[in-house]
């Protein structure tokens, strides 16, 4: 993964101990990492730029993605017991030079020019190191209290506001190795960086001596960027490199794109999370398209996850491509789901092309769909003219009479739900919402969700003919798109590791390039029980699939980049 050329030429950053610290921040004389002699080690601190195998890019970051604020040193020993968490002394805000990110960086084999840092005095026990910078306030806690590598790397922690916030600086950590296997643990081997007047050659001091041998350390930020570059208008009007092409159901609508947020957001994150090597999708290790193992990999509870919710729905929606930042969310193969998968919301106007106003198209009424069995087989999609006949008791065309019961016992039902009640009485005025359903028309009683209203409502009456029949009502047209995240676009193969998911220091970007369907009236929400419309994903359903409604375009970014074409 890539992080911008990350050069802190050392950074002129130069690492201070404090005095004997309470909290572990500098070992005590006469512990496991007592400094008792004269043992130096140095940093050069450095992007990466490993060599590419895919067709990801990398995009160089902005001034506050890029800044270092603070940071620590952290040193082991062959045991990874923790010897020393050192604050780095940084006197100025350091931003990362735009101007060098073309450069090669460490690790890779190439020298560059990254600086080396001031020579540090560690332990002479020190075999491996790792930098952490612009820590949060309880990854610095972290840090400082935590024994040994294998205490860290399994602390989760749930200060993911302050992460995306970034308001001391994005937080970054070591970018991590990998050695052949899948045990990574992130930590760079120091041993051959350590020097003493014993070990120093023809330099004057040891610190002269470790200047002229860094510890080659690349750091990543621990937040992923996600954003939409499709512009929110009306599709028809969106031109070339953005234009959508509308095919089936969506042929010839009219379709308004008014809005995105990010949905099914991991709450917590690991400090380290270890790298995944793929031999059949990575055949060259190469780290700036590598998947990670998050704290919830195997199997992700919902719980896990912050979901938008159709009960208390955003007052504001994205309407620009500005991307967003979220902690990384990554899955096993069994846990490629849609309710353990990050995603994007986009909200949405859609008319079917019988429905919409010859005039303005962004004036066309409300509609609906009726559908007479449980699982949407047989469907009717009713306009707001035709909905006023059927209310009234008139079949028409190839609706029946005991459609229009059924039709009017669930908009009954609908409207008892959403509080238009008949006057002295328990049952659900059904013309009264009908009338404030109308596109030009102020309603008594807040409609935002009655989509979501009318999907938690079936068929109550005793017609065996109609086992759980429902009603969709598409209110001005609104209605939503799941856009779950792929990680690589480049693998075609269903159920392959490291395929969907966001991974830290990885920008995603997202482009619709075809619509093909209606989107739901509601937002979609496996975890939401009363949710009892089909159309509705539940905890079993795959990844695979989902482009059936929309095609993503994913572009993953010094951060690295990815494009996912999308089709909804």
């Amino acid at each position: 993964m890539k992080m911008k050329s990350v050069l802190v030429s050392m950074l002129a950053l130069a690492a201070v101990f404090s005095s004997c610290s309470k909290d572990g921040e500098t070992p005590g004389q006469g512990g496991p990492g007592a400094i008792t002699g004269d043992t130096y080690l140095s940093v050069a601190l450095g992007g990466s730029r490993s060599a590419r195998t895919y067709a990801a890019n990398t995009a160089a970051g902005t001034v506050a993605e890029s800044t270092v604020k603070s940071g620590y040193i952290l040193t082991f020993n062959a045991q990874r017991q923790k010897l020393a968490a050192t604050p780095l002394d940084v006197t100025k805000d350091i931003v990362l030079d735009p101007a060098n990110q073309t450069l090669p960086g460490q690790p890779s084999g190439n020298t560059g020019n990254i600086s080396a840092g001031e020579a540090i005095k560690v332990s002479d026990a020190t075999k491996y190191v790792m930098i952490v910078l612009n820590p949060t306030p309880a990854l610095e806690k972290t840090l400082k209290t935590a024994t040994s590598f294998a205490e860290l790397k399994d602390k989760a922690l749930s200060d993911v506001t302050d992460v995306v916030a970034a308001k001391d600086g994005f937080p970054m950590i070591n970018q991590g190795v990998f050695d052949g296997t899948n045990a990574d643990e992130g930590l760079i081997e120091c041993s051959g960086n350590l020097f003493t007047k014993d070990n120093m050659g023809s330099s004057s001091t040891p610190q002269e001596a470790a200047k002229a041998k860094p510890v080659s350390v690349v750091v990543v930020r621990l937040v992923a960027k996600v954003g939409l570059s499709t512009p929110m208008q009306e599709v028809s009007t969106i031109s070339s490199p953005n234009a959508i092409v509308l095919e089936d159901e969506a042929e010839n609508a009219a379709i308004f794109l008014d809005g995105w947020l990010p949905n099914t957001t991991n709450k917590s994150y690991l400090p380290y999370s270890p790298l995944v090597y793929d031999a059949q999708n990575n055949p060259g290790k190469d780290l700036s398209i590598a998947y990670r193992q998050d704290n919830n990999y195997p199997l992700s509870p919902a719980t896990d996850f912050d979901w938008l919710k159709n009960a208390t729905p955003p007052s504001a929606w994205n309407t620009k491509s500005d991307p967003v930042y979220v902690v990384e969310n990554t899955m096993s193969v069994a846990g490629q789901k849609v309710i353990n998968t990050t995603k994007l919301v986009l909200k949405a106007r859609f008319f079917p092309e019988d429905f919409k106003d010859a005039s303005d198209a962004s004036r066309s009424e409300t509609w609906f769909v009726f559908s007479s069995d449980s699982v949407g087989t047989h469907t009717e999609l009713i306009s707001y003219k035709d909905m006023a006949n059927l209310l009234q008791g008139t079949a028409s065309g190839s609706i029946s009479a005991d459609d229009v019961k059924m039709i009017q016992n669930l908009m009954g039902e609908i409207a008892k739900k959403a509080s238009y009640v008949k006057t002295g009485t328990q049952e659900g005025d059904y013309d009264a919402l009908y009338s404030d359903l109308s596109a030009s028309v102020t309603p008594k009683h807040p409609l935002d969700k009655i989509g979501y209203v009318a999907a938690t409502v079936r068929d109550m009456s005793d017609l065996t003919d109609y086992p759980g029949a429902y009603m969709q009502i598409y209110y001005k047209g609104i209605c939503y798109y799941d856009i779950l995240i792929k990680h690589n676009s480049n693998i075609k193969d269903k159920l392959v590791e490291g395929k969907w998911g966001v991974v830290r220091n990885n920008w995603y970007t997202l482009k619709i390039d075809k619509i093909s369907k209606r989107g739901t009236p509601f937002i979609p929400d496996p975890t939401d029980p009363d949710i009892v419309d089909p159309s509705n994903p539940d905890e079993n359903t795959p990844n695979e699939g989902t482009d059936a409604y929309l095609s993503v375009t994913v572009t993953v970014a010094d951060w690295t980049t990815w494009e996912q074409g999308v089709e909804l």
